[in-house]
């Protein structure tokens, strides 16, 4: 099944996992040709092996590592779908993920982005959300989404990058990821700047992906 969405990969040295990556997009339904991959200056093979094997896939070589969010903003550039997936290189999409994004968002008009569950290679459940840094959580460890029901999409503060879904036009408001952030909390400011202009971050529990954090 086909879906309109890309998805912007960011790699580094991923000869291990880039493989494994880009083919599960492609069983989820993403096209070839929409699977953006930029790569921050690697020294291993990923990239020649990915084009032996897909070379219908467009490649971004940066030839330095830039940090995410650079590399992230470069793949966006060449987005002309109506969904954009930002996917860690050591993850793997459930087949049914992209149509439940889209669900939501059809769903959901003033969401923005929205985050997957993520799941350990064991089947464990990972850290899928995330709340704005503020003092209270420094001083007594206060965590709002404690006890959350990680079986029903929620409206959250941020959602974790690995999976991360975008409906492109909020882009012409919230803009793309801020490039200060080198490889820590540039999602979370990307939330953030989303909810200050009225858009809605949602946890969708239904699109799962495996993640290694390597």
């Amino acid at each position: 099944m086909s879906h309109n969405f890309s998805a912007v990969v960011v790699n580094y040295n991923g000869s291990d996992f880039l493989m494994d990556a880009v083919n599960s997009l492609l069983r989820a339904g993403v096209a070839a040709n929409k699977i953006i991959v930029v790569d921050n200056g690697s020294s291993d093979n990923s990239i020649k092996e990915l084009l032996l094997r897909h070379p219908e896939v467009p490649v971004i070589e940066i030839g330095c590592n830039a940090g995410f969010a650079v590399a992230v903003n470069r793949g966006l550039d060449l987005v002309t779908t109506k969904y954009a997936l930002l996917f860690n290189n050591d993850a793997i999409l459930d087949v049914k993920a992209l149509g439940e994004f889209e669900h939501v968002f059809e769903d959901k008009p003033k969401s923005a982005i929205l985050g997957a569950k993520l799941l350990n290679p064991d089947g464990t459940l990972q850290n899928s959300i995330a709340e704005f840094p503020h003092i209270l959580q420094e001083v007594v460890k206060l965590n709002k989404y404690r006890g959350i029901n990680f079986d029903k999409v929620t409206r959250v503060e941020s959602v974790i990058g690995a999976c991360l879904a975008i409906r492109m036009n909020a882009l012409k408001t919230v803009g793309k990821l801020d490039e200060d952030f080198f490889f820590f909390l540039e999602e979370t400011e990307f939330c953030l700047r989303a909810t200050n202009m009225g858009h809605g971050i949602y946890y969708v529990p239904t699109a799962i992906a495996s993640h290694a954090q390597g």
